[in-house]
């Protein structure tokens, strides 16, 4: 195989999915950055869903269009920034059936580079180092061995970020372990074999688990301590979104921007933590009209999300 079969990305979809959903508990539970809020598996099962769902309804389906709606339907940091990825890899490969493995690379590597610009403050030991990582690795004449190649890079990555400066417990960082599920199904939905590479220890609890709490007490106080989650899309002029950016990183973080589709009024999809719903959108409402508001509890014991969307 010198390159991967027509409409690769489809089946490769679904099995990430399902991936996803076999191990949701495992990466809810390890969640810890950038806020223990227990529900990254969830984040990625609803984001990588969405695109899925999306591909299979169309009549004639088409990566990019998938990417778009993973990325409108997106549920926090981790399903926005792997949205992203995908929508930097469809970018790359348009028009191209059957990529090569040099194609491939360049998708990853824009891919990659595409999830970082969304944030305002990237940070290692994340989804984000799984991405770098997997995009460095050189393609091989053996597609299978370079798809190989890309799961035990995904591997290494994951495994530093249990000594990243925010992991604890010596737990792997959830969004880069969903991540690597990700990569490995990539692997198996074009060659049709599992992975030789053996992680199977990251896919159970780590021992340290047991008897600790999601959050340290007295860890996170009181007002300024971001408590809930905004999403929206909104459609902005490209150069207003530096000074949007600049603003939601005034009243709270984990702030995140990508560009859904193009144009002089191109459609943003756009996630910031803040300690009241109303921060957020007195920001946004300055900027212009919110679209399509989720705001979601921070607390990793109630998490209950409701919806804004009359504000739309």
């Amino acid at each position: 195989m010198k390159q991967l079969p027509a409409n690769w990305w489809l089946p490769w979809l679904v099995r990430a999915r399902t991936q996803l959903v076999e191990h949701r508990n495992l990466l809810n539970r390890i969640n810890v950055f950038p806020v223990a809020d227990a529900d990254t598996g969830t984040n990625l099962v609803t984001t990588l869903g969405r695109a899925a769902d999306t591909a299979g309804l169309a009549d004639e389906p088409d990566f990019a269009s998938a990417a778009r709606a993973a990325l409108r339907g997106a549920r926090g940091n981790s399903g926005t920034l792997v949205s992203v990825w995908l929508l930097g890899l469809a970018g790359e490969l348009e028009g191209l059936d059957c990529p090569d493995g040099a194609q491939l690379q360049r998708a990853l590597l824009a891919g990659s580079q595409r999830a970082q610009n969304a944030l305002s403050q990237p940070a290692e030991g994340t989804v984000l180092t799984v991405m770098s990582a997997i995009a460095a690795v050189p393609p091989t004449e053996n597609f299978g061995g370079y798809l190989s190649g890309l799961v035990a890079a995904a591997e290494v990555a994951v495994r530093q970020t249990a000594h990243a400066e925010h992991a604890r417990h010596g737990w792997v960082d959830s969004g880069a372990l969903g991540m690597l599920l990700i990569t490995s199904t990539l692997h198996t939905a074009v060659t049709g074999t599992e992975t030789t590479a053996d992680f199977s220890d990251l896919l159970v609890l780590p021992p340290a688990f047991e008897g600790k709490k999601l959050v340290d007490s007295g860890a996170a106080g009181a007002g300024a301590q971001p408590q809930v989650e905004v999403m929206c899309t909104m459609q902005l002029p490209v150069y207003e979104v530096t000074a949007l950016r600049s603003a939601l990183d005034t009243v709270g973080d984990s702030v995140s921007i990508a560009q859904v589709h193009a144009g002089n009024e191109a459609l943003w999809a756009i996630h910031v933590h803040v300690a009241e719903e109303k921060d957020a959108l007195r920001v946004l409402e300055a900027a212009g009209k919110p679209q399509d508001v989720r705001v979601t509890a921070l607390d990793a014991a109630e998490h209950q999300e409701r919806h804004a969307g009359d504000r739309a």
